[in-house]
């Protein structure tokens, strides 16, 4: 009888012991599950994070874009859609938006000015749609 409740205790340790192996197993899944979904909520809050800051004026208007835009600006000129008093105030708006794009943000007068300035050079192709565009909102002669 001993060894009958002997056999029936090793089995009930057995099952125990198998039970604690699986809920252990789960415990360790779940924890790698949250693990991970922590991950992914630290990853997509640091993007959130990149989105809000505020761009800096060198990302905001890379080096080529401000090129293009005094490229085309000239070639305005040269073909007589913009004056010479005119292509020196565009000219006047991109060098006050480079002197402060080492400090200032995107959101900076003299920048935004410019990224707009860009963004219109970008996507207006006809030259002189773009020459009136610049005149009607960018050229203020003194």
């Amino acid at each position: 009888m001993e060894s009958k409740v002997e056999k029936q205790r090793a089995e009930m340790e057995s099952r125990a012991e198998q039970q604690l192996q699986a809920m252990e197993q789960q415990r360790q899944a779940l924890e790698r599950k949250m693990e991970a979904r922590l991950e992914q909520q630290r990853q997509e809050t640091e993007l959130r994070l990149a989105e809000a800051r505020p761009k800096t004026a060198l990302e905001a208007l890379p080096g080529e874009a401000l090129e293009a835009l005094q490229a085309r600006l000239l070639s305005l000129q040269d073909a007589q859609l913009i004056t010479e008093e005119e292509l020196y105030a565009l000219e006047d708006r991109c060098a006050d938006c480079i002197e402060v794009m080492a400090t200032e943000a995107a959101t900076h007068p003299a920048v935004d000015r410019v990224v707009k300035m860009v963004l219109l050079s970008e996507r207006m192709k006809v030259d002189e749609s773009f020459a009136r565009q610049l005149r009607r909102k960018h050229v203020e002669l003194e």
